[in-house]
């Protein structure tokens, strides 16, 4: 059987929050997810925050570690568990960006752990995102599944509506990797209901549905939807694959006119998977029309 879609991503999810660490935080410096109450003015603290302002810069991850790395025996000597909370979560953050999966995990880790020690109900659940996907990347499958059934759990305890539908989407893609599709497909279509409440949730909130947030949503729909095909396909469901795939092709296309974001490269991953599910139905005519508009797209 041809299986497409292998190489399964865990980090293409736009509208979600994959972004920097600030995100955990509306409005304010601590990152960690607690309120924001300002910095403390000591030294350490400036550094910390200078810190993240270079971690916002694109190639200054070494600058922040090693900030970072100067900066925590004075945290923790200091016993500030919020500052300490941001340093871990810098440097798991830097290092996750240049690909090093066992340093960012173990930050990671240490930030996740220090945060729920001292204000679990306000800790953001991102580091075991980082953690699941640094696990991922290191064959650690089944650990990775873990963790980010981890965070399912604590942002359902947190009523998180906002993050969920990723959280939801790590787990469903991992059980395809494990080829697990059956589980799979019923936590996918868990994201894809979760997706619409949060896009419900956002047209009732003007203040925070902007342009790019709802077409965020719309990105994620597409790739959540995307994954029920390959789902459906590994699982020799053509039928079922091609509406997937056709209905992920219509949302890719609509964001790719608006220009908020390019999903170019999607586009064509999914015409590549339309050419080959049609052609496992036998629709020839329709293979080779996705197939000429994949090679004018690669054009």
């Amino acid at each position: 059987m041809i299986r497409i879609g292998i190489a399964v991503m865990l980090s293409l999810m736009i509208g979600l929050g994959n972004c920097l660490l600030a995100h955990a935080q509306e409005g304010g410096g601590s990152t960690n997810g607690q309120p924001d109450g300002g910095w403390v003015g000591s030294a350490a603290d400036a550094d910390l925050e200078h810190a993240y302002d270079l971690m916002a810069e694109d190639g200054r991850e070494r600058e922040v570690i090693a900030i970072c790395e100067r900066l925590l025996p004075t945290l923790q000597d200091g016993d500030d568990a919020s500052s300490t909370v941001d340093c871990l979560f810098l440097l798991g953050e830097a290092h996750y960006y240049l690909n090093e999966w066992a340093k960012a995990a173990g930050y990671m880790q240490r930030a996740w752990d220090l945060g729920n020690a001292n204000f679990a109900d306000e800790m953001s659940s991102y580091p075991l995102k980082v953690i699941g996907e640094c696990q991922f990347e290191q064959g650690q499958h089944e650990q990775a599944l873990a963790t980010f059934r981890q965070r399912v759990a604590v942002l359902r305890a947190q009523d998180d509506a906002f993050d969920l539908p990723g959280a939801l989407f790590d787990v469903g893609s991992t059980l395809i990797n494990l080829e697990r599709e059956e589980e799979a497909i019923g936590i996918l279509t868990e994201a894809l209901s979760a997706n619409d409440d949060r896009a419900a949730v956002l047209k009732d909130d003007p203040a925070h549905a902007t342009d790019e947030a709802r077409a965020g949503t719309v990105v994620d729909h597409a790739e959540i939807t995307y994954h029920l095909a390959i789902a459906n396909f590994h699982l020799e469901r053509y039928d079922v694959a091609r509406t997937f795939l056709e209905q992920a092709y219509t949302f890719f296309s609509s964001i790719q006119e608006s220009g908020f974001y390019d999903v170019s490269d999607r586009l064509v991953s999914v015409l590549d998977d339309l050419v080959l599910v049609n052609e496992e139905l036998g629709d020839t005519l329709a293979a080779g029309r996705y197939q000429r508009e994949r090679d004018a797209l690669n054009q």
